[in-house]
């Protein structure tokens, strides 16, 4: 499951910046300019996925709300589609950022006879409501996977630097 932040703040500061597709991205005052390189990792993820008709990989966009799944199986042509989709998707409005939601979407995507990755892939501040409500989210992982076959990764510099969710 990849929990793709697609929030402003990932956008470029100047202007003249063109997305994976070729189009021109628009800029945000405080941006990171990371919008094209979160993309690209994205398609790593799904090209480093091994083949198996029987495995899904579901991406889940989101800025202050949840967007709709894309889901397709780690088949070749599911894989093409995924990565169409991630080349093609284009910057939206600008909105705060909620971490809490796609954690607990990955939650409900859960299936504990099998194998569950989580990426989260963000450029980090949960801005939506409380800190709290994203750590207590965080602290119930062990709980809602059961301590199998669930494995979680986040790119995000917040968590390096929030000592709250670093306990």
């Amino acid at each position: 499951v990849i929990l793709w932040d697609v929030t402003g703040s990932l956008l470029p500061k100047e202007p003249n910046h063109k997305d994976l597709d070729g189009t021109p991205l628009p800029t945000f005052a405080t941006g990171n300019g990371l919008w094209t390189s979160l993309k690209k990792a994205i398609i790593g993820c799904i090209n480093y996925v091994e083949d198996n008709p029987n495995s899904m990989i579901y991406i889940i966009p989101f800025d202050d709300t949840l967007d709709t799944t894309f889901t397709r199986r780690a088949t070749d042509e599911g894989k093409a589609d995924l990565i169409n989709f991630v080349t093609t998707f284009h910057f939206r409005e600008y909105t705060s950022t909620n971490i809490v939601d796609p954690i607990k979407e990955f939650y409900k995507l859960l299936d504990l006879s099998a194998i569950n990755y989580m990426f989260l892939f963000t450029d980090g501040v949960h801005n939506k409501d409380s800190i709290d409500n994203l750590i207590s989210t965080i602290k119930a992982w062990n709980q809602k996977t059961k301590g199998f076959n669930a494995y979680g990764f986040c790119f995000s510099k917040q968590f390096l630097v929030c000592s709250k969710c670093r306990g």
